[in-house]
């Protein structure tokens, strides 16, 4: 088991929200040639050079919706991208990119509503035939934060349109055009990030653990005085070390010995302490003075 200072500890960090997932998609036609720039474009403002190029022109496309253009036509002999509308005859130099419908932002009509103010006030007034999609592709430019509609009145004596903010209220004669041009996310599954930190356990003094002790031996052996085991254990011979014994450890020796032998063999050890000898033995007989039993 670890303790406090050396286990793992495991924290999870919550994941940063997934970033919206643009499902708007781009089918590249090569020869096809779309004719003419989009509505409400000059030649200044529809055709891009350069290395971002595709990339600008899609972008100016979604800008002026799918009413206005149809798609991006480039020349990458010439290094140039339009956005365009009108399909004309193949050209073996073009490649057009036609965009999905997820491409296209959508405008929500609100008839009798205005917006109070300005969203800007550098050219944010718009005449003419195309003044409706100017002003979507002025509002689409600021972006929601800036630009919550583009109001019109199309019955003033000189129509127009502007990008408008505020908070609107009616007005019979005015009609507003409320942009969305989220295209759909589709929002990955949540994820777990799981940081594991180790704190490092402080230096420990290793002490070096005692030698077990020796095995305890549990035999004990009653002294018998006078006691005398007359006859040799079995399996023995009268030998000096094999069932007698003498010197200084003739005790131990003996009981040693008898312990080998087994209580089957041999019932204790006699001892003649006077005539230093002790003897593994069996048999009880008469007690004698000199004798002692273990």
């Amino acid at each position: 088991s670890c303790n406090t200072h050396a286990c793992p500890t495991t924290t999870t960090t919550p994941p940063p929200p997934p970033p919206p997932v643009d499902s708007c998609t781009w089918e590249t036609k090569p020869k096809m040639f779309l004719a003419e720039r989009a509505d409400g474009t000059e030649h200044a403002d529809a055709s891009f050079n350069g290395p971002n190029m595709v990339a600008d022109a899609k972008a100016r496309c979604r800008e002026l919706g799918p009413a206005a253009c149809e798609g991006v036509t480039c020349n990458f002999t010439y290094g140039w991208c339009r956005a365009s509308k009108d399909q004309g005859a193949d050209k073996d130099w073009a490649t057009t990119y036609v965009p999905s419908p997820e491409c296209a932002c959508t405008w929500e009509t609100k008839d009798g509503l205005y917006y109070p103010y300005k969203a800007t006030y550098a050219d944010n007034h718009f005449t003419g035939p195309n003044r409706q999609a100017d002003a979507q592709a002025l509002c689409q430019d600021l972006g929601p934060d800036v630009c919550k509609a583009v109001t019109c009145n199309h019955d003033y004596h000189t129509p127009w349109c502007q990008a408008r903010k505020g908070t609107p209220y009616n007005n019979a004669a005015m009609t507003s055009y409320v942009a969305d041009c989220h295209p759909p996310t589709t929002t990955p599954p949540p994820t777990t990030t799981t940081t594991t930190t180790t704190t490092t356990p402080p230096p420990t003094t290793t002490t070096t653990p005692p030698p077990p002790p020796p095995p305890v031996d549990s035999c004990t052996w009653e002294t018998k005085p006078k006691m005398f085991l007359a006859d040799y254990a079995d399996g023995t011979e009268h030998v000096l070390g094999d069932s007698t014994f003498n010197g200084p450890n003739m005790v131990a020796d003996a009981k040693a010995r008898c312990r080998e032998l087994g209580p089957a063999a041999c019932e204790g050890v006699t001892c003649a302490l006077s005539y230093n000898w002790c003897r593994v033995s069996k048999d009880q007989g008469a007690e004698k003075d000199w004798a002692t039993t273990y």
